[in-house]
């Protein structure tokens, strides 16, 4: 039986597969879920790393769904599973909108992403086969504040907290490029979707009559002027980059 076609598909059948067999870390989450809808409709096997992973196999979005049970940033049996993967995704991370930023958030932020890349490359550094590409994701955050400058994937990182940690998930991410294995990584930027992600934070905000909900107006109760930039991408348009980094051996 032949998949249906899809985003993305063309591309792999023109490399003369049938499917994908996809790890994927950061499967629960906006960008995760739609990635794993997306490949299983197109005849794809997406494998869900999960540190709740009854919860996740109980969630009607994973039905038929290879969920693994583990933690992205620590090393264990769930590392057996990328044995045999055509491809590895990383989208694992604290989510940066969660809580305000204490020391322990920052932390967290921080650890969940670089030892997260650092694990994901030891699975794949100990698989007997292992998959052809690590996509992984990383965020525009990498550049730091630039206001008005125009930036390309040539510029250096910034020295911002966000920026150091793009910089060293990066870093650790890159160490899978002497097993042989093509590196695609991804500086996603503000993504959009309705009653999700950073949209679901800003939303109440702009409807009180606030510009945007991050101030520049010289007092906590004033409007923001809005003049500062948001480098957002929806959350379709992403996914399809994500496909693509997959599905292109060129990406």
């Amino acid at each position: 039986m032949v998949p249906s076609m899809g985003p993305g598909r063309v591309a792999v059948e023109l490399r003369g597969l049938v499917f994908m067999r996809v790890f994927i870390t950061g499967g629960t989450g906006m960008i995760g879920r739609r990635l794993v809808r997306t490949l299983r409709d197109r005849g794809d096997v997406p494998v869900v790393l999960s540190r709740k992973s009854d919860e996740t196999r109980r969630d009607p979005s994973f039905r038929d769904t290879q969920v693994v049970q583990g933690d992205p940033s620590k090393e264990g049996p769930w590392q057996d599973a990328v044995d045999g993967c055509d491809a590895v995704c990383n989208l694992a991370g604290q989510n940066v909108f969660g809580a305000r930023w204490s020391a322990e958030i920052k932390r967290q932020i921080r650890d969940s992403r670089v030892y997260g890349a650092e694990q994901v490359v030891a699975a794949i550094a100990r698989a007997s086969q292992k998959p052809r590409v690590l996509v992984q994701g990383s965020a525009i955050g990498y550049y730091g504040n630039h206001d008005d400058e125009e930036l390309t994937e040539s510029s250096p990182s910034g020295s911002d907290f966000l920026a150091v940690v793009c910089r060293e998930l990066e870093e650790a991410a890159a160490q899978v490029e002497p097993l042989g294995v093509r590196l695609a990584t991804i500086r996603t930027g503000v993504v959009l979707a309705r009653g999700e992600g950073a949209l679901a934070v800003m939303e109440p905000i702009f409807k009180l009559g606030g510009a945007t909900p991050i101030g520049n107006g010289g007092h906590a109760l004033r409007p923001a002027k809005g003049r500062q930039w948001l480098s957002w991408i929806h959350a379709d348009d992403i996914l399809g980059i994500f496909l693509l980094a997959l599905d292109n051996p060129d990406a």
